[in-house]
């Protein structure tokens, strides 16, 4: 077992275990609910719905199930209003609590039907893909998208614990996996050292459970330092202004973790690395593929101006990369990206 404490205000404790039927005794130790309404979604229920479920009752929870469909398409106010409706239908009090099961998407929108729903009820939340558990499942982002951009919608929630196992992982498809190692490429520019080193040699049964770690730490050591994205915690954005924009673009056919890996790309054109680092960064987002997936640029531009991170004097902050291992915000105008 592996526990990362993340000390924000409402500090919680990420946990690594060795299998998911454990679940029921962590929730026990950090919620007094008598009903927990599991969140998944029609990919991942057939996989962990019944484990996880088993070990909410063989401790007492009382437990009922929402599943929604899964795809970033779903994340939307529809989805929102129908898991809304499922804990007002199922009488869920203060008291109780939502446990999502499954990646970004769907932790993304229970956490903030847990955020809305009376005022405010407990999130715990059980990722199952390699992007939610490194990325993800921390830090407290919670919404949903809207036709205009992602996550224009939510709130900052954090959860009472975020639970998994690496055991997870061997369910996942080569796009999931893909996708998660494109976000994973995003802490390994953030940290340097060990973590770029583990992606640069390469990932195996062996280190993967480190380059995990290393990855949840990251993201954990910059939230407790800003946890609402006040300065510093802007860095985790490495990737993400032009990656968001592929992936709209898109219209989701490109995952989300794949697009920022391809919007790391592109924001080397604005960032001063050495040649040779340039080089090794993009050999890696050759490594893992990500160059397999295409998309549109004369479009990007477009989606870009519709980022929810656009500020005043028509600018919008994007993260660059100086050297490996160091990255800095930089406020820059919309007529001047290409």
């Amino acid at each position: 077992m592996t526990e990362l404490k993340v000390k924000v205000g409402n500090p919680y404790s990420v946990i690594l275990e060795d299998s998911l039927d454990k679940i029921g005794s962590y929730c026990k130790g950090v919620v007094q609910s008598e009903t927990i309404a599991v969140v998944t979604d029609d990919n991942v229920a057939p996989l962990y719905l019944d484990i996880v479920k088993s070990s909410l009752q063989s401790v007492g929870f009382r437990v009922v199930e929402c599943i929604i469909p899964a795809g970033e398409k779903y994340k939307n106010f529809d989805t929102y209003k129908k898991i809304i409706d499922f804990l007002a239908t199922n009488k869920l009090t203060r008291q109780d609590t939502v446990l999502s099961l499954g990646g970004g998407v769907v932790s993304d929108l229970a956490g903030f039907c847990a955020s809305s729903y009376l005022r405010g009820i407990n999130h715990i939340i059980v990722p199952t893909t390699l992007l939610s558990i490194i990325d993800a499942s921390i830090g407290g982002k919670t919404g949903f998208d809207l036709p205009q951009g992602k996550n224009l919608v939510g709130a900052f929630y954090q959860p009472k614990l975020v639970f998994t196992s690496i055991s997870v992982l061997k369910t996942l498809d080569n796009v999931n996996l893909i996708s998660g190692l494109g976000e994973g490429i995003k802490y390994g520019l953030l940290l340097g050292g060990r973590c770029f080193e583990l992606l640069e040699s390469g990932l195996n049964e062996d280190n993967f459970l480190e380059f995990v770690t290393l990855c949840i730490q990251c993201k954990i050591d910059i939230v407790v330092k800003d946890e609402k994205e006040g300065g510093l915690r802007k860095l985790l954005n490495l990737g993400h202004t032009f990656g968001h924009a592929i992936e709209i673009s898109s219209n989701f056919n490109i995952p989300h973790g794949v697009a920022v890996g391809l919007g790391i790309d592109k924001i080397l054109e604005y960032s001063t690395l050495p040649q040779k680092e340039a080089e090794r960064v993009k050999s890696i987002i050759k490594k893992y593929d990500l160059y397999n997936y295409m998309y549109d640029e004369n479009k990007l531009l477009e989606y870009v101006c519709m980022d929810k991170k656009r500020g005043k004097n028509d600018s919008i902050d994007l993260i660059v990369l100086d050297k490996i291992g160091k990255c800095r915000i930089v406020a820059t105008r919309i007529e001047d990206l290409q």
